[in-house]
């Protein structure tokens, strides 16, 4: 069977006009030095941007949904009941792997936090009921704040988890 010719116009380099050259971490990602070149369109980047915005900012609602379901949940769980505190778990389970999509790392750490202290639970030393109540407050003081603080402030809010010093109310915070 006849092949057809190559008329692709083509630059001096021999790749296809069409076509550019790929960043290298992306080359390092999967990609290997002999494959082809990937182009995209800007315009197709610029509409990804816009998709991902309204996608974070759908998110925020969901997360403090999330979090009004926690504290229902830790009520629950404060009353006696065990089984709340698988589900618990679960919510914490699911913010931890979706939060840094969204651009909310720090909710996604003091979710696995959460899950950390549901975990003392589960292996007989039992729930730091108290510690686990502010865990769920910081994380809703946190939803409310976009965009969610990131670099020291992160550091900070994780170093006084740490020693679970109560964190001031958000009005405080957005005062200062």
């Amino acid at each position: 069977m006849q092949q057809k010719p190559d008329v692709t116009p083509r630059t001096r380099d021999g790749i296809p006009a069409e076509i550019v050259a790929v960043a290298p971490i992306a080359r390092t990602r999967g990609l290997n030095a002999d494959s082809p070149h990937l182009r995209m369109d800007p315009r197709v980047l610029s509409r990804i941007h816009d998709v991902v915005a309204v996608l974070q900012t759908d998110y925020s609602d969901v997360l403090r949904e999330q979090i009004v379901d926690m504290g229902r949940m830790y009520a629950d769980l404060k009353a006696g009941d065990r089984t709340a505190a698988g589900k618990l778990y679960a919510i914490a389970h699911e913010i931890r792997g979706i939060a840094g999509t969204f651009a909310r790392p720090l909710a996604g750490k003091i979710a696995d936090r959460i899950c950390a202290h549901l975990d003392e639970e589960t292996n007989g030393e039992g729930c730091d009921l108290a510690g686990l109540y502010e865990h769920i407050d910081t994380l809703a003081q946190i939803a409310r704040l976009t965009p969610e603080p990131d670099g020291i402030v992160a550091k900070v809010v994780l170093k006084r988890l740490n020693e679970d010093a109560p964190l001031p109310p958000v009005a405080a915070v957005n005062r200062a």
